[in-house]
């Protein structure tokens, strides 16, 4: 699957940049966003946070850390509290993210189908 799909990407440490963060969340509809992708490691409540104030599904990916490998962001990750859903992928699992991302994207935009279709049938002939 190439990067053809629209895509916007930020960087942000929460803890350093709290209230770019934020205006980021604060904006998200506004700016179109349809899915958000959030990594974080350690206690990893970034996703949650996302998801807590914005309309668009939030994907967490875990970080591997240096503690307890990842298991300590998975769980903070998987573990939100009711009404704030999170979908969460495996331990740095950036590509899966990606692919759920465009998946979500494909139930209303054929052009995105097309392309989980296309990535899927070379995986299976591969």
């Amino acid at each position: 699957m190439n990067s053809a799909s629209p895509t916007r990407l930020k960087s942000r440490r929460p803890i350093a940049s709290l209230s770019k963060c934020m205006h980021g969340r604060e904006s998200a509809e506004a700016r179109g966003l349809r899915v958000i992708i959030a990594a974080a490691g350690k206690a990893a409540h970034l996703g949650g946070v996302v998801a807590a104030y914005t309309p668009p599904p939030v994907i967490a990916i875990p970080m591997k850390t240096s503690d307890l490998g990842g298991l300590d962001s998975l769980l903070s990750m998987v573990q939100m509290p009711s009404g704030v859903p999170v979908a969460c992928v495996a331990i740095n699992g950036a590509k899966n993210a990606a692919i759920l991302a465009v998946q979500m994207l494909g139930t209303g935009d054929a052009e995105a189908r097309r392309k989980i279709k296309d990535f899927k049938q070379g995986m299976a002939e591969a």
